[in-house]
Order: structure tokens, then sequence, then C-alpha cells
């Protein structure tokens, strides 16, 4: 992973980007308070915030935030959503994420009809 920095030496955050199911992107995504635990043997698990308004204003996407999208981060990978909580604190709404590496979508993944030569 390449990691950026900007020019106070701080580590930049990594640009989110939404995706369909079939990897059509969709838009970047505002996303605060990500996190990222990587582990390369196993699942590896983000998870992330998205405000409902911006500066006061409704953020365009916060409705295409959905169960099961994909979140593209270049030089990392997909991470399939698999969890959304809304939660407001009173001020703010907002959607608290939780997305875990692609290779998680296959253990919903079954094998049938093993039969023959193949089995």
């Amino acid at each position: 992973m390449h990691l950026s920095f900007d020019i106070y030496n701080r580590i930049e955050l990594p640009t989110l980007i939404l995706c369909e199911i079939g990897k059509e992107r969709l838009c970047s995504l505002f996303a605060i308070n990500i996190s990222m635990n990587l582990n390369y043997t196993n699942v590896s698990e983000l998870r992330f915030k998205v405000p409902h308004t911006i500066d006061g204003e409704p953020y365009r996407y916060y409705d295409e935030v959905k169960e099961l999208r994909l979140i593209y981060i270049k030089d990392i990978g997909y991470f399939q959503i698999y969890d959304i909580q809304e939660v407001s604190d009173g001020i703010v709404t907002y959607k608290e994420c939780v997305a875990y590496s692609a290779e998680s979508m296959l253990q919903s993944k079954r094998i049938t009809n093993l039969e023959g030569t193949y089995k």
C-alpha cells in the first residue's frame, strides 16, 4: 500500500469510491472517521461515517450508501458494505458503515451438484 502525505507531513486519508455490486463507480464518497483494519491473511475491515448534511446542505449521495454496495480504495481494493446504522447525535445525522474486504463475498457462496467426475 502506498501512503500519501500532505505538505505538513500528515497522512492523507484515502478516497472512498462508492460502486454498484458490479463494480460500476457511482461517486467519490464524502466520509469521516475512516478506520481500516487490514489483514493480509484474513478478511479486512473498513469503518466510516457518512453525514446527512455538509455545511448545512443535504449530501446528495447520502441515500446511495446502502448495504451490499462496494467501496473501492485505490491501492487497497474493494470492500462490501455489510452493516449500516443511521445515528443522530441531536445535531447531525449520519450513517455508520462497516464494510469487509471483497473476499468476504465468497463466504455466502455454495457449490452444489457435485456428482460424477467433478466431485
